[in-house]
């Protein structure tokens, strides 16, 4: 789930870095009010002997595929905030890691999508960096495929664009504010993000979404897609015709 994004840097209340070993790998802008929190006090279904995460990107020259282990590197401890520093692992592919779906199907590195679960064989001991005797590509539920665009206890605002130097500025800072001020008449909580559209990962949004041009702008709750539109002034209406 790779978003490349900094020119929002100076406008944001709050910036959510996802980073893999220092290097910025996958980063959403986020802005939040009224009380977002996970509050979730689960134990953690990650396990020692089963080192999982998030692949971001496959250094061809260095033959390593970075690899987001933040949850199963804090899973001891699932309350554990893992959005502000991410950690990652360097797995280093050579021509013996046999890469495979659950099925058993193997398939080239290359063809790893960013944002891919997947399952690191041996899981590590001490280092970050270390070379890996499989790597397998593990099914996503809908909620790890869509986490960023869905909702905590009220609504998540996403803009998906392409360009950033075509996003409105009625589409920014703006924007959050004011539905920020429309939900909190309604007392519902609203949090934003914008997201730079990647064909790479692992979800295809753009078609996902029915996506005609970008950017674009989607409403959800904590469980699915309640409405889009290429207007601001669209999302101000979904907002105000909104019912408790």
């Amino acid at each position: 789930m790779k978003h490349k994004s900094s020119f929002l840097l100076e406008i944001l209340f709050c910036i959510l870095f996802i980073s893999a070993c220092g290097t910025n790998m996958n980063t959403n802008e986020e802005l939040t009010r009224e009380g977002n929190e996970n509050d979730e006090s689960t134990a953690s279904p990650y396990k020692d002997d089963k080192m999982i995460g998030v692949a971001q990107i496959f250094l061809e020259d260095e033959g390593i595929l970075w690899i987001n282990t933040s949850k199963w590197e804090n899973r001891d401890n699932p309350n554990s905030t893992v959005t502000e520093e991410s950690q990652g692992y360097a797995a280093i592919i050579t021509e013996n890691t046999v890469i495979k779906h659950e099925d058993g199907t193997k398939i080239p590195v290359k063809a790893i999508k960013e944002g891919q679960k997947v399952l690191i064989n041996p899981p590590r001991e001490n280092d970050f960096k270390d070379q890996a005797d499989e790597i397998v590509l593990l099914e996503m539920t809908y909620k790890e495929k869509y986490e960023q665009f869905l909702g905590g206890e009220g609504l998540h605002i996403s803009v998906i664009y392409e360009d950033p130097n075509n996003l409105p500025h009625e589409m920014q800072e703006p924007m959050f504010n004011k539905a920020h001020d429309i939900a909190a008449k309604m007392d519902k909580s609203v949090s934003a993000s914008w997201i730079e559209y990647n064909k790479n990962y692992v979800v295809d949004y753009k078609e996902e979404f029915e996506i005609n041009h970008f950017p674009i702008i989607l409403v959800f709750d904590e469980e699915k897609l309640l409405f889009k539109t290429y207007e601001v002034e669209e999302l101000y209406g979904f907002l105000k015709d909104l019912k408790e």
